[in-house]
């Protein structure tokens, strides 16, 4: 059970990175939804060191 759990977290974390990479850095989808593509590009400009940390990304890690 925990292997599936695992495998499971494993996908989420790796679909998290590949819509930042598709949608925040190179802009893949900007027009079919702007907003959900602002906020990749912030996430990744603040993951890079470039940009300013969203508050909600800094409250979670607080």
């Amino acid at each position: 059970m925990s292997v599936f759990i695992f495998t499971l977290l494993a996908l989420l974390v790796a679909l998290g990175v590949w819509g930042v990479v598709a949608m925040g850095m190179a802009g893949k989808g900007k027009d079919k939804h702007p907003v959900l593509a602002d906020r990749f590009a912030r996430a990744a400009q603040a993951l890079n060191g470039e940009g300013e940390v969203p508050e909600r990304l800094e409250k979670l890690f607080r």
